[in-house]
């Protein structure tokens, strides 16, 4: 099973959802506009402790890379470069903020757009 930690913070609220062999698991969202910086970690830990998983069982994660609000990309990317780099896994960055979890009818091609295989 592959499973993606998908993190979404390129509009004014963040998320986040886990999407395991096409299927999303969970996924959470800040109540409110601009806590990206206060909440991301929060809402990961929460998608992990209800969803049953791990850092040890997440496969890759898969962030928005824009467009979006600058200093929310940052803040996603920062949050899932510590991660990765930590647990030596794949980092996954979009041109778009929309995120599927069906990840394995979706190629990456080196332009960062993804095409329906």
């Amino acid at each position: 099973m592959i499973t993606i930690l998908n993190l979404e913070t390129s509009a004014l609220a963040c998320s986040v959802s886990i999407g395991q062999d096409g299927q999303t698991l969970i996924s959470k969202a800040s109540d409110g506009e601009w806590k990206h910086s206060r909440e991301i970690t929060l809402l990961i830990r929460e998608c992990l402790s209800k969803s049953g998983l791990s850092f040890d069982d997440i496969h890759a994660i898969a962030i928005s890379g824009g467009p979006g609000s600058y200093t929310g990309l940052r803040v996603g990317a920062s949050a899932a470069k510590g991660i990765c780099y930590a647990k030596n896994i794949k980092l996954i960055a979009h041109r778009f903020s929309f995120f599927r979890s069906n990840h394995r009818k979706w190629i990456y091609h080196s332009t960062d757009r993804c095409q329906k295989r």
